[in-house]
């Protein structure tokens, strides 16, 4: 039995706020019961009695070592930081800020398509989704010491999170895109939420990906106790900064962020308090949502004070 099946006696279900994990299975279409989760063993019965399993509560981000710390360094050491946050809370939203960080950190690549220009991000996104769900669902969650740590240099984007492999897999497993979830139940989850295809599939999603945008393969290796994955930035390639996307909306948009856009569609201008209650979110993660988009060129900052509102860049 993995650690994420077994009970944890010691927490009373009914003190569990269920909602980020049932607004997570709505949005994809799927109902979630009672029965449901007890068939995914999220909720273990016991002597006529239901009790969370740690999987339930590593998806919920009870625990507080499951976060997720990113930072953004000048140059290629870590001497020096320009910014760091520390995301914490649902794994999914660990996960879709942990995506954001990253984005807001590299740049965007110019490509000529016939008449037009296209804007991509240097490292495709579907790579780093992959290996943040990699991290997320194989790290060691017993060891409550450590945590997964996002590092962006000049050179490489770096994420490490701790745990080995299982033992039943080797580097050459890797390698060959075999693969063996630490955490059966988060796995599965994922799984059904389709956010992953089958166990493996990632690897060489995250490879084939970025081979075909011309970057060298990602380096995914076990150190000592922890999994080391490093992404090469480009060297010699036309790059542009998020800010110089005027009046550009990037296709590849975050599901909080396309909701605000669509907001634009019958509204000319939004301010935070209608992004809280449209997303439903606190006004701290409303800030750093809306300071992303201003910083990525999607939206821009007009106003100030309590008459700050945004409207969307180049209209």
């Amino acid at each position: 039995m993995s650690f994420d099946e077994e009970i944890a006696y010691e927490v009373e279900l009914s003190t569990l706020d269920l909602s980020p994990i049932y607004e997570v299975f709505k949005k994809v279409g799927k109902t979630l019961n009672s029965e449901k989760l007890q068939n995914l063993r999220l909720i273990k019965n016991e002597h006529g009695k239901e009790y969370p399993t740690n999987a339930l509560l590593i998806l919920l981000g009870y625990y507080p070592h499951c976060m997720v710390k990113c930072a953004k360094f000048k140059g290629v050491t870590m001497e020096l930081f320009l910014d760091k946050k520390e995301y914490s809370g649902s794994i999914f939203d660990i996960l879709e800020n942990s995506l954001n960080f990253i984005l807001n950190h590299i740049n965007l690549r110019a490509e000529i398509k016939g008449l037009y220009r296209t804007d991509t991000y240097e490292i495709p996104i579907v790579a780093l989704r992959e290996a943040l769900i990699n991290a997320l669902i194989h790290r060691d969650y017993i060891n409550q010491g450590r945590d997964i740590k996002v590092g962006i240099y000049d050179d490489i984007v770096n994420i490490v999170s701790c745990g080995s492999y299982p033992n039943s897999i080797s580097q050459a497993d890797i390698e060959n895109g075999r693969s063996d979830a630490r955490n059966r139940v988060i796995a599965n989850v994922f799984k059904e939420l389709g956010l992953i295809e089958q166990w493996g599939s990632g690897i060489a999603r995250i490879k084939s990906s970025c081979l075909e945008v011309g970057l060298k393969e990602p380096k995914i290796r076990e150190m000592n106790d922890f999994v080391d994955v490093e992404f090469y930035r480009p060297d010699n390639q036309t790059v542009v900064k998020p800010s110089d996307t005027v009046g550009k909306v990037s296709d590849n948009l975050m599901p909080q962020e396309e909701k605000i856009i669509q907001y634009f569609d019958e509204h000319k201008r939004v301010v935070s308090k209608e992004v809280e209650k449209l997303l439903g979110i606190k006004e701290s993660r409303t800030r750093e949502l809306l300071k992303s988009m201003v910083d990525r060129g999607l939206i821009e900052r007009l106003g100030r004070g309590r008459s700050t509102y945004y409207v969307l860049r180049g209209v």
